[in-house]
């Protein structure tokens, strides 16, 4: 970044380290940009604390999907992607937030979030990742759960019993090879998908769809919009997903769409 005319103090961020801070840390010496490289679950992080701020914020993709990276048209290389930060232009996008967390790509409860607890709790009894992976995906397959919801969308209000529900920073394409992609980062919507309640064979069938490119929204899927979206359990609390990360949430959940709040640097379209 030297090289390329871009004067940088670095700071490195290891497991276990709070990011905000660190963030909050940087911010005391008024830079004029904050870079952050890893994955969605870090620049979420980042963008936490800049949201309240004015400085953009640009982007090293360095994670497993990139989601923020690939939408806003970022190499996912990342030398490319420092190649592109000079000409780069800042550029309001949406967040979405959940009682008070944000994020950046979407918000997911249900099969994901229990996926990945089960996962963690594996690894935590010393098994390999790919046994844990396995036991967990086993562990969701075999009891196929389900939840009994109240969703109250921009005052609508409707029951379901689903096993999953994604909450999306506006649109997301549903289709083929293309899953979780956006057109668009600032239509100030969240866009809701609820799957429908499938039986194990239905589940094992849409996975097969998803491993070979032929999976199709309107087949799994209740889809709508909204602004604001309350979502009610019986549950006192629920681990929820935001940008792959599982916390623990209390109910109800209250998601609302945060128009233009984040600037980010991308290259021009």
């Amino acid at each position: 970044m030297r090289q390329r005319g871009i004067a940088v103090r670095t700071a490195t961020v290891r497991a276990g380290m709070d990011i905000t801070a660190e963030v909050r840390k940087a911010l005391s010496a008024k830079p004029s940009l904050v870079i952050a490289g890893g994955g969605d679950g870090t620049l979420n992080a980042v963008a936490q604390v800049l949201r309240q701020t004015d400085i953009p914020l640009g982007l090293i993709p360095m994670g497993t999907l990139n989601h923020l990276a690939r939408d806003l048209g970022i190499p996912l290389q990342p030398s490319a992607a420092i190649e592109v930060l000079p000409g780069s232009v800042p550029r309001r996008i949406d967040l979405g937030e959940v009682n008070g967390r944000i994020f950046l790509n979407n918000s997911i409860i249900g099969l994901y979030p229990r996926y990945e607890f089960l996962k963690a709790r594996s690894l935590q009894q010393g098994r390999f990742k790919l046994r844990a992976i396995l036991s967990a995906i086993w562990s969701v397959f075999r009891r196929n759960p389900a939840m009994t919801l109240r969703l109250v969308a921009d005052g609508r209000s409707f029951f379901l019993r689903t096993p999953y529900v994604m909450i999306g920073n506006n649109e997301h394409k549903m289709e083929g090879y293309e899953i979780g992609n956006r057109e668009s980062l600032d239509r100030g919507e969240l866009v809701i998908y609820a799957m429908r309640r499938l039986s194990r064979w239905g589940l094992l069938k849409l996975a097969i769809s998803l491993l070979f490119g032929r999976f199709r929204k309107q087949n799994a899927f209740e889809t709508f919009r909204a602004s604001h979206l309350r979502v009610e359990t019986r549950r006192k609390a629920i681990r929820v997903a935001l940008d792959g990360d599982v916390v623990r949430m209390r109910t109800p959940l209250e998601y609302r769409s945060l128009p233009g709040t984040l600037t980010v640097l991308a290259p021009p379209k």
